[in-house]
């Protein structure tokens, strides 16, 4: 594989997490209806606002792209360093009808990855876009070399943020160049949807911005391969389109789900009275909300998956996530929405877990209606139409996103998680993972001083990682769940200190309160001056001077105090200590407090 791509793909993954933000069995250490993952790197770039300005975010892409170009020709040139075989989050995953080599495959924030060789080798292809943030890949079914993207994935949950984008893109050569088709303020695409025999007709998924409110929400549609749009279909400004479907043999008929969907540092709100689904039989002109057989309206309504049956589209299964996130239920029409019935959802209980607006929801075979796939937390299958369900995704990575089913061979499957993206050869009852796609979603990293071909780094859903080579294909996962900071003492590297999320410690934690509020990256620092000795913050600060084994607490809550709403608030995100002086202390909070002490704790000053 080229190693360009690497660098270029990865580099750009992290670049992306910095400005805002081998096979994993299943792991539970994350617990969504409580896990903020990302929301510092999102407050800090937006305090005191609600949303990222955009108009400057676009400027500072530009900036940083010709800073690169800049690079190019100095010595300040960067080497990828890996890994390619851990992977990380994948939002979605394609492949052309008629090709069982070529693969598309859409990252969290790490732009398209393709491969012309059923994945043996794969380039960056989206690199040059202002958002590496996918939503979702659309292949037009009368042409496979064009190709509409909608950046900013969809999936935010009340855990792992995600990150907006910049509209639609379009290529019409298989990805070789790209095309900005505008639509810039929908922020997060859910799905694109195109016409079967008009490229040029596009239906687009909007679900609007994530921390606000605004009326660029809904469906949008192109006649003129996305040149211009029209907003067709709009419920509130704060309900958005999450999927989108065309009837392939009857076009004027498309089906819509909605979502109402609001989010705040300290507050989430995923559901509403608004959420539903929808039909128009007039090539979106108008719109009716399909209700026979479904649940009716209820602010308990979240996320709708839609699973058309291309062979015959009359058939179309659903899934319901309530907004507490627990599966709510799936339903099949057989007469194309006019009536619906539940399937057996008892054997998915707990698919979900508490976070069903995270997940892919429900997905059809390509030629056998009666085989279901089932994307959640795990994945499961049916091949009696629902009414069984077992489980296939033993030694594959949790949190299901995305699936293919191959039209022109269906026993070939590709599958998305955070994990990264795995096929299978036997209709999607056993997996393998791709372990060469550098699309790894890094919180931070660490270089050990003693040998600095040792590295490592805490991961987006893959812990924490390390090579002790240098090596771009032997990285190892050291520690699970969602890794943060890790340091190695740079006098001894026989201590390693690593963290999960809110204050999952490797490390000794005697003195420490766990009655405590902790961030779900919770910031732990070496005394620069004496590396035995650390700091580490919850809503106070602590200290240690015996490597980790005892924790004093050397300040009060250094917070505006707990938070009302249902996500955690109020804790310690930053701390950095003087390297001249290390009884000189500054710590910043989620609720933009910043505090100094200049006598190792005995008074802190708030300096905000």
């Amino acid at each position: 594989m080229n190693k360009k791509f690497f660098l270029v793909g990865l580099s750009l993954s992290i670049f992306l997490v910095s400005f805002f933000s081998p096979k994993k069995e299943r792991k539970h250490f994350e617990k969504e209806e409580s896990s903020p993952r990302g929301d510092w790197f999102y407050d800090q770039r937006t305090f005191p606002y609600s949303e990222i300005n955009y108009a400057e975010y676009g400027k500072a892409i530009e900036r940083s792209a010709s800073m690169k170009a800049v690079a190019k020709h100095t010595n300040a040139a960067w080497e990828f360093a890996g890994p390619i075989n851990i992977g990380g989050r994948i939002t979605d995953v394609e492949m052309p009808s008629s090709n069982t080599s070529i693969i598309y495959a859409g990252s969290a924030s790490g732009g398209i990855f393709k491969s012309t060789d059923f994945g043996n080798s794969w380039n960056a292809i989206f690199d040059d876009a202002k958002s590496l943030s996918i939503g979702d890949i659309t292949l037009a079914p009368s042409n496979e070399n064009v190709l509409y993207v909608g950046t900013g994935e969809p999936n935010g949950g009340s855990g792992s943020l995600t990150y907006g984008g910049f509209g639609v893109y379009k290529s019409t050569n298989a990805g070789e160049s790209w095309t900005h088709c505008g639509l810039d303020s929908t922020r997060f695409i859910g799905k694109i949807a195109v016409h079967p025999t008009n490229y040029n007709i596009a239906y687009v998924a909007a679900m609007g911005t994530m921390y606000s409110k605004n009326e660029q929400r809904g469906v949008y549609r192109t006649f003129d391969g996305g040149l211009s749009w029209q907003k067709v279909f709009f419920l509130s400004d704060s309900t958005g389109c999450i999927d989108i479907a065309i009837n392939p043999n009857a076009p004027n008929i498309i089906y819509a789900a909605m979502f109402e969907r609001m989010r705040y540092a300290w507050q989430r709100s995923y559901g509403g009275i608004t959420s539903g689904l929808y039909r128009s039989t007039d090539a979106g002109n108008t719109w009716t909300q399909l209700t026979n057989g479904l649940p009716p309206n209820s602010p308990n309504i979240s996320r709708i998956t839609i699973a058309l049956f291309h062979p015959n589209p009359e058939i179309i299964y659903v899934s319901y996530a309530a907004s507490s996130g627990e599966l709510m239920g799936v339903y099949k029409t057989t007469n194309g929405g006019e009536t619906w019935t539940p399937i057996n959802s008892a054997e998915l209980s707990g698919i979900f877990t508490s976070y069903g607006y995270w997940f892919g929801g429900i997905k059809v075979h390509s030629s056998d209606s009666n085989i279901l796939y089932m994307l959640g937390l795990y994945s499961m299958k049916s091949t009696n139409g629902g009414a069984n369900w077992f489980s296939n995704d033993f030694n594959v990575h949790v949190d299901h996103h995305a699936l293919f089913v191959h039209p022109q061979n269906p026993s070939l499957v590709l599958e998305g998680n955070d994990g990264g993206l795995y096929y299978s050869n036997d209709g999607g009852n056993n997996f393998t993972h791709f372990e060469n796609l550098p699309n790894n979603q890094f919180y931070t990293c660490e270089v050990d001083e003693q040998n600095p071909t040792n590295l490592y780094g805490g991961t987006q859903d893959n812990g924490t990682n390390r090579t002790l080579t240098g090596n771009l294909n032997d990285w190892q996962e050291l520690f699970g769940g969602d890794g943060f900071y890790v340091l190695v003492d740079p006098n001894d590297n026989s201590f390693l200190y690593m963290e999960y999320q809110y204050g999952g410690f490797s490390f000794g934690t005697n003195g420490i309160n766990f009655s405590d509020r902790f961030n779900w990256s919770t910031p732990f620092v070496f005394n620069p001056l004496n590396s035995a000795s650390l700091f580490l913050g919850s809503d106070k600060m602590y200290k240690t001077t015996d490597r980790a084994n005892n924790w004093t607490a050397i300040s009060p809550d250094l917070t505006n105090g707990p938070s009302p709403g249902n996500l955690p608030y109020g804790t310690i995100t930053t701390i950095a200590v003087a390297p001249s002086d290390s009884n000189t202390i500054y710590a910043g909070t989620d609720d933009a407090n910043v505090w100094v002490t200049s006598n190792s704790g005995v008074n802190w000053t708030n300096i905000s």
